[in-house]
């Protein structure tokens, strides 16, 4: 396991940029992290998120089937390594990965000698736009993060944001997820879906996305609320939208 000093380290570097009530947060991430590398439970999907040549799994053969030929992908709070597969059909995928723990877990992989085939980029996701260019993504991906972030809807419109006409954000998330960790580490919103409205709530606030932003879908499945926001392929940011997301 790696060493704790040198964790502790790392975890004193993160604190000195993010606000005290995220620090715990922080810290649990960190060490959930350190923990996963070591248990060998996890060596295939670590083998699976180290290979340059993985292939994408069935919903990814879907996903990227709707999208252009040699379209842009970005994973938000990707982690220290994606999860996507870098291979589509023969082809490699053009996939970058940001996450605000970015420069932590890089330190993690290099005590560990591991060397990512896409490797994630320092970007907050409340401000991505600061970071990455606009209208250059086809498809923006977020997966059990969004519930991490300090300000959610802030984060969609950043994403929103980085979506080329036509272009679309895809969520999935486990419902109530800060009710179920009751609010510990970084888990503080609670994503759910009834009748194909997608709502966001915590911190005394609810937000119905599906009145924030056109073009929303979303479902239930047993395990997961999936959603979707498509941005209007006449126009880079569709002039209807219902928020300002110049």
């Amino acid at each position: 396991m790696m060493g704790r000093m040198r964790l502790k380290r790392l975890l004193r570097k993160a604190y000195n940029v993010f606000p005290w009530a995220r620090r715990r947060g922080l810290r649990m991430e960190l060490l959930y992290w350190d923990n996963w590398f070591d248990d060998p439970r996890n060596a295939s999907e670590l083998a699976y998120r180290l290979d340059p040549d993985a292939p994408v799994d069935e919903v990814w053969d879907r996903l990227l089937s709707a999208l252009p030929t040699q379209a842009r992908v970005l994973d938000v709070g990707a982690g220290p390594l994606t999860a996507i597969g870098k291979i589509f059909r023969g082809e490699r995928i053009d996939l970058v990965a940001s996450d605000v723990l970015a420069p932590e877990y890089n330190r993690l992989l290099a005590n560990r000698d591991l060397k990512p085939p896409v490797r994630t980029l320092y970007a907050p996701s409340e401000e991505l736009v600061r970071h990455l260019s606009p209208r250059t993504f086809h498809l923006v991906y977020c997966r059990n993060a969004l519930d991490h972030a300090s300000d959610p809807l802030q984060s969609l419109q950043e994403m929103y944001r980085l979506l080329e006409p036509g272009g679309m954000i895809y969520l999935s998330h486990y419902p109530n997820e800060a009710d179920h960790q009751q609010n510990a580490g970084l888990h503080q919103w609670n994503f759910n879906c009834r009748d194909g409205q997608f709502t966001i709530s915590g911190k005394g606030t609810r937000y119905v996305v599906n009145d924030l932003f056109e073009h929303v879908t979303a479902l239930r499945t047993e395990e997961l609320v999936i959603a979707t926001i498509r941005k209007a392929a006449v126009s880079v940011d569709s002039p209807s939208s219902r928020i300002s997301l110049a």
